[in-house]
C-alpha cells in the first residue's frame, strides 16, 4: 500500500507539506518525511510527532520558511525547550511578528529578540510590543521603535509613554498610522491642540474621535479635510462640519 511506502510519502509531503496530517502516525515520527513537509509548508510542524517538534533542525527549517498565513506561526508548534532557544526564536520573530507571542518568558524579556520582532515586521499586524515583557514595554528604545513602525503599538506602552510628546508624535507619523490613535494617548495630550493638529494632518479620519471642542475648530477641521476629504465624504462626516467650513 502507498501509505507504507516511504518514497511515496516523501513525494506526497514535498508536493504539499500540509499532507503530513494525512499520513500514518509512524511516519510523522520520520525525520526525513517531516523535514520535507516543513520545507514545503512551515505549519506542517503541527502534525509532527512530539519528538520531532523538539528536533532543532526541523524547527529551524519551519521557522525560517515564511508562511502565507501571517496570523499563524510555526513556532507555536515547537517544543517548550525550543521556544527558549534564542537562535530559533530570532529567526521566528524575524519572519513573523506574531511569533513573539509563543516564545519563552525569558526571551520575551530579551531586548535583542523584541527589537528583532518589531524592526523586521513593518505592517498593521505588528503588535509585538503586546507580547514583550512589562520591563521592555517600559523601555524607551523599544517603544520608540514599535510606534515608529505601527501607531497601534502605543496601546501596549506604559502610561508614562502615552503621555510623552516625543513618542506620541513619532507614533502619529508612523508607517502604519491608525485613525484611533487619539484614543491611545493620555488625556493631557488629547487636549493638546498641537498634537490633535498633527493627528488629523496625518489621518483625517481621526476627526471622528477627537474632543468636541476641536471639532468646532476650523483650523483642525480644514487639516483633516485636506488630508482625507474624499473619505470624509464617504463617511458622511464632512456634512457635520459644513457650517464651520462655510460651504
Amino acid at each position: 500500500m502507498f501509505w507504507n511506502n516511504k518514497l511515496f510519502l516523501l513525494e506526497f509531503v514535498k508536493s504539499n507539506g500540509n499532507n503530513l496530517q494525512f499520513i500514518p502516525n509512524i511516519f510523522r515520527d520520520d525525520k526525513d518525511i517531516v523535514l520535507e513537509a516543513v520545507k514545503s509548508y512551515n505549519l506542517a510542524l503541527e502534525f509532527a510527532s512530539d519528538k520531532l517538534k523538539n528536533d532543532r533542525e526541523i524547527v529551524l527549517h519551519a521557522v525560517k520558511n515564511i508562511s502565507s498565513y501571517p496570523f499563524y506561526v510555526a513556532l507555536q508548534f515547537a517544543s517548550e525547550q525550543l521556544k527558549d532557544d534564542k537562535e530559533i526564536v530570532l529567526h521566528a520573530v524575524k519572519n513573523s511578528c506574531l511569533s513573539l507571542r509563543y516564545v519563552s518568558e525569558r526571551l520575551k524579556n530579551d531586548k535583542e529578540v523584541v527589537l528583532q520582532a518589531i524592526k523586521h515586521n513593518i505592517n498593521i499586524f505588528n503588535i509585538s510590543l503586546k507580547f514583550a515583557s512589562k520591563q521592555l514595554q517600559n523601555d524607551k528604545e523599544i517603544v520608540l521603535e514599535a510606534v515608529k513602525n505601527n501607531s497601534n503599538a502605543l496601546v501596549y506602552a506604559s502610561d508614562e509613554f502615552k503621555d510623552n510628546e516625543e513618542i506620541v508624535l513619532i507614533a502619529i507619523k508612523s508607517h502604519c498610522n491608525t485613525n484611533r490613535i487619539i484614543l491611545y494617548i493620555s488625556k493631557r495630550l488629547q487636549n493638546n491642540k498641537v498634537i490633535v493638529l498633527e493627528i488629523v494632518k496625518n489621518n483625517g479620519l481621526a476627526l471622528q474621535y477627537i474632543y468636541e471642542k476641536f471639532k468646532n475648530d476650523k483650523e483642525i477641521v480644514l487639516q483633516a479635510v485636506k488630508n482625507n476629504g474624499q473619505l470624509l465624504v464617504t463617511l458622511n462626516l464632512i456634512f457635520l462640519y459644513k457650517s464651520i467650513l462655510k460651504y
